[in-house]
């Protein structure tokens, strides 16, 4: 699993909307389960 960056309190892509999850699948947990390692 990769250590992902941290997002800061003032970083723009913080305000931006996210697509809705279509499909939880295999890339997704992946991703999951780099962010659990990173916090």
């Amino acid at each position: 699993m990769t250590v992902r960056p941290i997002r800061v309190f003032d970083d723009p892509v913080l305000r931006s909307v996210a697509a809705p999850v279509q499909d939880f699948d295999r890339e997704l947990r992946l991703l999951v389960k780099s962010l659990t390692a990173t916090m």
